[in-house]
Order: structure tokens, then C-alpha cells, then sequence
């Protein structure tokens, strides 16, 4: 039985049945096609609910993909692997126009053992990171029941005690380089949380010197320190123990995502931001 379903883009039916007699001969890899069709694109994606989207180049339909490759951020949400196959000028032309588009390139001419190597170490890769992220959501359920008891005994300690003074707002400081996608994240969370911003690791740093923070929304892409480089200074000096950091950015790309995952923060969430995804995340951990 196969173990992953792979949709192949292309009107070059000679093109897709090359790749189908080479991948039926494990059986790994559910093969289809579809045409270069966006509407036609968008139906596979909905009834077939593939793992890989490959879109084979040709001279004659850079266009065409170029249009499919503007669903990427919604194909990265349904967690669609995607990929591009064609001759070494025809993907080095498509990348310089996309360039983070593929997370899979395979040139042509192939062999029938390339192609198979290439998509195992992916996919394997992928289990892998899905275990990480199992094991992320499995520590956040842990979290949540240990809150919960906590909660419980907190509210069994006050029943015929004295009215206790309005509890305090959590804070939240938010570190990202782009003003706008600050404005609003603060906007989406003003009325529940106090909110401080920081355009970089340098400003958080000063901030974190001398107040104290809730929990931290970390942009990964930023200048000078990306993300992950700002949460291991964080941890390194010791400024941020207890407090949860959720990565908050417009990162897919696989070796960029495991970068993250080692430096195990409490979750990540992908832009463009949704506010009530954004607020159920927060809740989570404050």
C-alpha cells in the first residue's frame, strides 16, 4: 500500500508517465496528474489531499506555474510538500523568480534510483519533524492539565477567604522587524494582554534588563539575528527562565523549521496572523 500520495503539475502527458513507471515500482508513492489548470489544480488538492506537489517545468508553462506557485502559503498550511522537477535551467530560472517556493528539486534527465533517494530522505525527514511537533502539542496537553489542578486548588483555597484585589494583566512582548506586522499583533491583543514590541534582539535585551515578560512572539526573519539566534542568547544569559516563546513567522522552509524545533520553544504559529489562533496559542501558556 503506499505511503505517501504525490500530485504531479504538468500538460505533458509523456512528462507524468515517466515519474508513474518509476515510482510504481516500489509502490511507495501514489501517483496523479493534473493540468496546469488553476482550477483544476485546486480541486485535486481538495478531493485527493496529496503530500507532494510537483510541478513539472517546460518552456511553455512557467506562467502557468508561476500562478500555482502564488498558493503556496495556503498549500504550506495544509502542510503540502512542494516541489519542482525539469531540466537545471528551466528549475535555476524558476527559482530566481520563486525563490522559497521548493522544498524538492529534481533535474532532468533523472534515474529511476535519484528520484526515489530524493523523496525518501524528505519524507523521512518529515516524519521526524512531525514526531517533534507531536511531542510539542503532547507537552502543551501536559501544561494545560497541570494548570488546570492548579487552578482548581486555587479556587478551593479561596472559597471563604477575603475578596482578592483584580488580578494582573500577563504581558506579552512581541520581537519582530516589521513595524506594520507589530501594529498588528498588538492590535489583536491590546484588549486581553499588556504588550510591549521590539524591532530586534538588541532592543528585547535592554528591555528584558530591567522588566519581566509573560511569554515572547519571536519572528524568525530579521536582520543582523534572526530568530533562532535571539532565542539562544535569551537562553544562554539566563533572561527569559519559565517564561514560554511561541515563533511567530512566515518560515516553511524544512531546514529552517528544524532549526526552530531544536531550540524546543512552547510552539510556533504561521503568518499571515490569525487573530483567534494567535489568542488560543497565548491562552495555552498564560
Amino acid at each position: 500500500m503506499a505511503k505517501y500520495k504525490i500530485l504531479f503539475v504538468s500538460d505533458s502527458v509523456t512528462y507524468v508517465k515517466d515519474f508513474f513507471d518509476i515510482l510504481s515500482v516500489t509502490g511507495r508513492y501514489a501517483s496523479m496528474s493534473c493540468s496546469t489548470n488553476e482550477v483544476d489544480v485546486e480541486n485535486h488538492l481538495s478531493y485527493c489531499a496529496p503530500d507532494i506537489l510537483m510541478l513539472c517545468l517546460a518552456r511553455d508553462s512557467i506562467e502557468d506555474m508561476m500562478r500555482i506557485a502564488e498558493m503556496k502559503n495556503k498549500l504550506v498550511r495544509e502542510n503540502v510538500i512542494l516541489g519542482i522537477t525539469g531540466s537545471a535551467e528551466e528549475c535555476k530560472r524558476f527559482q530566481a523568480l520563486k525563490e522559497d517556493f521548493a522544498d524538492i528539486v529534481i533535474h532532468r534527465p533523472f534515474k529511476n534510483e535519484d528520484i526515489e533517494e530524493v523523496l525518501d530522505d524528505y519524507m523521512d525527514d518529515l516524519v521526524q519533524m512531525k514526531q517533534q511537533q507531536f511531542e510539542i502539542d503532547e507537552q502543551i496537553k501536559m501544561i494545560q492539565k497541570q494548570k488546570a489542578k492548579l487552578k482548581a486548588e486555587i479556587e478551593k483555597n479561596k472559597k471563604g477567604s477575603a475578596p482578592q484585589e483584580e488580578k494582573r494583566r500577563k504581558h506579552v512582548l512581541v520581537i519582530d522587524d516589521d513595524p506594520m506586522m507589530l501594529k498588528i499583533v498588538k492590535e489583536h491583543l491590546h484588549d486581553t494582554y499588556d504588550v510591549a514590541t521590539a524591532i530586534n534582539g538588541k532592543i528585547a535585551y535592554k528591555f528584558l534588563d530591567n522588566k519581566k515578560t509573560d511569554l515572547i512572539l519571536l519572528d524568525y526573519e530579521m536582520p543582523n539575528e534572526n530568530g533562532a539566534q535571539v532565542l539562544t542568547h535569551l537562553k544562554e544569559t539566563g533572561k527569559i527562565d519559565g517564561v514560554p516563546v511561541v515563533f511567530l513567522t512566515g518560515v516553511a522552509e524544512q531546514t529552517k523549521i528544524k532549526e526552530i524545533l531544536k531550540l524546543k520553544p512552547q510552539g510556533y504559529l504561521l503568518k499571515p496572523i490569525d487573530r483567534e489562533k494567535l489568542l488560543s496559542m497565548l491562552k495555552k501558556f498564560i
